[in-house]
């Protein structure tokens, strides 16, 4: 097997000061498959952190199953396997009750209650397409 879209860690720095140069950006999100186990991930999250960005980090596994080293170098650590049966529709992009969030700074504590606001989905059919948008 041969590895796809291969981006060099510096060529990758690069993109995401371009987006934060160009757009705006504030931060990055950190999400699957499992961002855990990509290589130099502690590294890339401290190269964000000095570009002056923040960093939320999905995982599938629970913060007790992480590198603590991994953990601190986040802003924001939703943690947990998403769970079918816990579908959870109180919170928006959390996908099941089991996921905790960890602030382990105090960058996104003030936007806790984002995450406090029922799940909507806005579906819109046009032509032959059907079209789901929603947090």
């Amino acid at each position: 097997m041969i590895p796809n879209h291969i981006i060099d860690f510096d060529k990758l720095v690069e993109i995401v000061k371009e987006a934060r140069d160009n757009f705006g950006i504030e931060g990055v999100t950190l999400s699957g498959g499992e961002p855990s186990l990509q290589k130099g991930l502690i590294d890339f999250n401290k190269a964000i952190h000095d570009l002056g960005l923040g960093i939320i980090m999905f995982s599938g596994r629970s913060k007790d199953a992480l590198n603590p080293e991994l953990i601190n170098s986040v802003d924001l650590l939703i943690d947990g396997p998403f769970i079918e049966s816990e579908l959870d529709t109180d919170r928006v992009l959390l996908g099941s009750k089991n996921k905790n969030l960890t602030f382990i700074t105090d960058r996104y504590e003030s936007e806790v209650d984002y995450f406090n606001n029922p799940v909507s989905i806005e579906e819109i059919t046009a032509e032959d397409y059907i079209f789901i948008n929603g947090d």
